[in-house]
């Protein structure tokens, strides 16, 4: 890259940010194979659920949701809940690519958060001033947004969404809403 490249990549994204409030993040290597296999293999694990078994909800339209959610905690990845059977061929491999995912993911977030850090230590006037203090002694004061984060927990949902062929669809399946976090990494979705 050029020399001026670090610093066009900080106001690219900084101007994406304010204007847009979002940003894409394309060309990441092997992520296209791990997000095909995570999600087919979602699909397959849910089918040898027992129905009773499956975690999930119902919409008023009829949509169905499963929810297989994980938690990444200090940096260490915690087994997926809404397992019931950890013994398939199907979830052991869902399991699997699930945690190669969620670790592509994890290195995009935590680039994405160094760089929001550069921008904001650039940008401000007093970086002695903690972000954040935190109510627990232990861990003191936060000065950067990257150190927030590292002490916070990451939660992950893999959502497989279906609906009867007999219910009739609405405008909305699930209502807008707001999701808590300081930010929220999307993989899209396979149809």
């Amino acid at each position: 890259p050029s020399s001026g490249g670090h610093a066009d990549v900080l106001e690219t994204l900084r101007s994406a940010l304010s204007e847009e409030g979002i940003v894409q993040v394309g060309s990441l290597p092997d992520f296209a194979f791990a997000r095909e296999e995570v999600l087919r293999s979602a699909v397959e694990c849910a089918a040898t659920i027992p129905h009773e078994q499956q975690p999930g909800s119902v919409f008023p339209d009829g949509t169905v949701r499963l929810t297989f959610a994980g938690l990444t905690s200090n940096g260490v990845k915690q087994p997926l809940l809404g397992l019931s059977d950890r013994s398939s061929f199907a979830c052991r491999r869902f399991e699997h690519a699930s945690s190669n995912l969620r670790g592509l993911i994890d290195g995009v977030s935590q680039h994405f958060v160094q760089a929001l850090d550069n921008i904001l230590q650039h940008d401000s006037a007093a970086p002695e001033e903690p972000f954040l203090e935190s109510v627990n002694p232990t861990q003191g004061s936060f000065f950067t947004l990257d150190s927030i984060v590292r002490a916070g927990d990451q939660l992950e949902h893999f959502h497989l969404y279906s609906r009867p062929a007999d219910s009739v669809p609405t405008e909305d399946a699930i209502e807008m809403h707001t999701d808590q976090g300081l930010f929220i990494a999307f993989v899209p979705a396979l149809l």
